[in-house]
């Protein structure tokens, strides 16, 4: 047997869908903030893309393949064209496209959202820094270890930065920025044999699985300079300085 519902269910049944979905669509509209031009097309930061460049490497985070490709690698984060890095969204900022960008909301037009590379420092301090004050690789190479010994890649004769590296050979991570040290303060990097002699820190092979390759300190968090001996508190209120050796 077959049956059919009636004009009033089938109508009745429309009705309540759409009311549902109209629900839904407000609910989004309060919840994420849409640009009246589409998602995502906030203007960007300052000063984002814009940086002379030779390959994409060169423009943003590095590809989880650049190890292998070398300068043939993309950029998860931007592109060189015509000498010149440009950003894949706005939501990547800095000349280069590297940092992240965070999204906020507009004080003198509540409705609209802007992207700034402005960041609260996490010192408690209240105060804050721009991401891009520091460079994020750029240093003349010939060779990765010539690029923080932890990640970074020497690539058309220049180091580029893996994701959450900063300064010219990638020697301080993004987070130790937050905490107020710069370029003169390193994120590990020394020359290692076993974990004690990384204090808070641990030894850890150059290339990852080959136990044989030489080794560097990898700092726990808020540990820093090449030994991980110091606490980064200390180091971003000048009470403590990176030595040459411990």
């Amino acid at each position: 047997m077959i049956m059919i519902a009636s004009p009033s269910i089938r109508h009745t049944s429309m009705v309540v869908h759409l009311t549902v979905a109209a629900l839904v669509a407000a609910a989004l509209q309060l919840s994420v903030p849409v640009h009246s031009q589409g998602l995502g097309d906030w203007p960007p930061a300052p000063h984002s893309g814009g940086k002379a460049c030779n390959i994409d490497a060169q423009c943003g985070i590095p590809a989880a393949n650049c190890p292998s490709l070398r300068r043939k690698c993309a950029s998860l984060t931007g592109s060189c064209i015509s000498g010149r890095c440009m950003c894949a969204a706005n939501m990547y900022g800095c000349p280069n496209c590297h940092a992240k960008a965070t999204l906020v909301r507009n004080t003198t037009d509540v409705s609209q959202f802007y992207y700034t590379t402005e960041q609260p420092l996490l010192n408690g301090s209240a105060s804050s820094v721009n991401i891009c004050t520091a460079p994020q690789g750029g240093g003349a190479c010939s060779a990765d270890t010539d690029c923080g010994t932890l990640g970074g890649l020497c690539l058309d004769k220049t180091c580029v930065c893996p994701d959450g590296w900063m300064c010219s050979y990638c020697t301080l991570q993004l987070n130790d920025l937050l905490y107020g040290v710069g370029c003169d303060v390193q994120s590990g990097g020394g020359k290692c044999q076993s974990d004690k002699d990384c204090h808070h820190g641990s030894c850890i092979p150059s290339v990852p699985g080959l136990p044989s390759s030489p080794k560097y300190c990898h700092c726990d968090p808020l540990y820093a300079c090449a030994f991980c001996d110091k606490d980064v508190i200390n180091l971003s209120k000048r009470n403590a300085s990176c030595n040459t050796a411990t």
